[in-house]
């Protein structure tokens, strides 16, 4: 019985897709034949918002068509519709800026003519995508962008609140308040959120809306337990998951899974990772790969605080090949969709060719009932005559374009062969030029050094010899410093700190262990070729003293940059140590003189609970 009922299920997936497709095909033959630019705005705008589940581009494309045909007719109305649907393809594309210049052009419009309920909902639209900047900043560790993009959100949500009450509008009503409470449960205002929560619940009608009941129970839910009720977990969990399983609520059920287990990751982490294997196992079973990458990735987090690090490293390694067939997945179904639009618009154009030929060969049929016989047919062999010429001229500019595109690529691939050589030479060179000056100026000295030292066992002359002997050695010291200090000046001068610091964290992950997160945020590419050296070997001097003395398995490196200040905060999860006590070793006297050598400021904290870490800040302005 299931194999018949999924036999009508795709026969009712093909037959809207064919009835979504005549709708297109008839919107847009209404589009080429209209007259009125006012017509044409409302074709275009139904075309963009038809598009909307579809493809992104073309409702982008139709929605500027819309503004463009308002525009001719000075129909605001139109217009404003026409930025709406620009913003939220914007949005789908995750292009919020761009999505944010549309809206508040939408809103601004829409409050002119006085269009309450098409103005909320602008507002309701504009406050998603302050959230959304909101949770990019979040998610990049910067609180205070993020707390202020949540703010600037609940004023919008505020708005279409009020707008929409004033509606009696109960459905968007609940919405606002939905995503109000949202805002404040970012910003950890959990009590507030969760009465909101509630508001948004009673406004709209659940009963008969099973879909809508589990959100809004299960966000409320999420807010008692962090306000201490711990009890409701256990009160409402199994009637949530039995709502879910019994309206077939699979993405649901592992949302609710997921929320929950980072909820009670704190308080009971041996729960919160059976609810996201319940929640990967309703992944695998309904093809939710994104909610399956999530899962594995907080098993990796949560399996490495308990310190099972071979469970971590089986989930990092499944949550890697996981992101990987996601993104080929992603690919392969951009893919079609080019195939899928490239075939759309060839059938328009093979339709708009056939129709354009039906229209020639009806005209032809006139002239040939009007006119002489042996005309028509001189008039028609004419005909073919220049359509066969311009196929074969279509023909020729086809083939001359290939040829050219096809130089084109072969210049550009000689280009970049010759770039791999020239690079590959001057890596030669350098090799070259490193094994010169260890043979001509270490080796020589060490040589020398040997001799002299050889020589104190047979001659009476120790004590100056012995002199001789520290002075040489101390000078080979010096050159191996030296020939390292050009080899690292070098690196710098020709990639940069940002590369080198790459380099780095490469290196060290490669050859230990340890994982090392290298976080760079400055305005300017390169600084001054002295400050990148000293902060590159403050770096490595750090990095170099934790893997000796604090059995760290993490290392951190913060590049920020505000105006003329630069700031460096290197840390690791060692063991720590006491900086009073300790006056020499482990670097530390290196680190403070390069510090001080470019005028900056340092900071030195260390626990045996939070390991050590560097505040350090460089004024630009300061440094010759």
């Amino acid at each position: 019985m299931r194999k018949y009922s999924l036999i009508f299920y795709f026969l009712f997936l093909s037959a809207v897709a064919i009835a979504q497709q005549n709708s297109f095909q008839q919107l847009k033959n209404e589009l080429r034949i209209a007259s009125n630019c006012s017509d044409k705005g409302d074709l275009a705008a139904k075309i963009s918002t038809l598009y909307y589940s579809i493809n992104s581009d073309s409702t982008i494309r139709y929605a500027r068509l819309t503004i463009r045909y308002a525009r001719q007719c000075k129909d605001s109305s139109v217009e404003a519709q026409g930025y709406q649907r620009l913003g939220v393809g914007l949005q789908k594309k995750a292009e919020w800026r761009g999505a944010l210049e549309s809206l508040h052009k939408a809103r601004v419009l829409r409050d002119r003519l006085g269009e309450n309920a098409a103005s909320a909902s602008t507002n309701l639209t504009i406050g998603n995508s302050y959230l959304a900047l909101g949770d990019i900043d979040y998610a990049n560790g910067r609180n205070d962008d993020a707390d202020h993009y949540y703010q600037t959100a609940q004023r919008y949500y505020l708005r279409s609140l009020d707008i929409f009450k004033g509606l009696s509008d109960s459905s968007n009503t609940s919405l606002a308040y939905q995503n109000l409470a949202s805002s404040y449960s970012r910003l950890l205002k959990e009590a507030k959120a969760l009465d909101l929560f509630q508001k948004s619940y009673d406004w709209k009608p659940y009963i008969d809306k099973p879909e809508y009941y589990g959100e809004a129970k299960m966000n409320m839910l999420i807010c008692q337990y962090e306000l201490g009720e711990k009890d409701a977990l256990s009160k409402n969990y199994t009637e949530l998951v039995n709502h879910f399983r019994k309206y077939d609520q699979n993405l649901q059920l592992a949302n609710f899974a997921i929320n929950m287990a980072g909820t009670i990751w704190t308080d009971d982490p041996l729960r919160s990772i059976a609810l996201l294997h319940t929640a990967d196992s309703i992944s695998i079973t309904s093809g939710l790969v994104d909610f399956r990458i999530t899962a594995n990735q907080y098993l990796y987090e949560l399996y490495k605080e308990l310190g099972k690090a071979d469970s971590a490293l089986y989930y990092f390694e499944l949550t890697s090949n996981l992101r990987h067939e996601l993104t080929d997945t992603k690919t392969r179904t951009k893919i079609e969709e080019l195939n899928i639009r490239y075939g759309t618009e060839k059938k328009e154009r093979l339709l708009a060719e056939k129709n354009a030929a039906i229209a020639t060969a009806e005209s032809e049929k006139v002239i040939f009932i009007w006119s002489l016989i042996g005309l028509g047919i001189f008039l028609i062999a004419l005909t073919a005559f220049f359509i066969q010429r311009q196929y074969i001229q279509r023909l020729r500019r086809k083939r001359e374009q290939a040829a050219h595109n096809e130089e084109v690529s072969s210049l550009l691939a000689n280009q970049e062969l010759k770039s791999i050589e020239a690079m590959l030479e001057g890596q030669e060179t350098e090799r070259k030029r490193i094994a010169e000056d260890l043979h001509d100026r270490l080796g020589s000295t060490l040589a020398a050094a040997k001799m002299y030292y050889e020589s104190t066992f047979y001659d009476s002359e120790i004590d100056s010899k012995q002199t001789k002997t520290y002075e040489l050695i101390d000078k080979a010291i010096k050159d191996t410093r030296e020939i390292s200090h050009n080899l690292v000046s070098g690196a710098l001068s020709r990639f940069g700190l940002f590369v080198a610091l790459k380099d780095l964290k490469e290196t060290i992950e490669g050859a230990s262990k340890v994982r090392v997160n290298l976080t760079i945020d400055a305005r300017d590419e390169r600084f001054h070729s002295e400050v990148e050296i000293q902060i590159y070997r403050i770096v490595q001097e750090v990095f170099s003293n934790a893997l000796k003395h604090s059995n760290a398995t993490e290392l951190s490196a913060q590049l920020t940059q505000q105006k003329h200040e630069i700031h460096l905060m290197v840390s690791d999860n060692g063991k720590g140590f006491n900086p009073e006590k300790v006056e020499r070793g482990m670097g530390l006297n290196n680190i403070r003189g390069r510090v001080s050598k470019l005028g900056g400021t340092c900071d030195l904290k260390s626990s045996k609970e939070t390991g050590t870490t560097y505040s350090i800040t460089f004024n630009l302005n300061h440094i010759d």
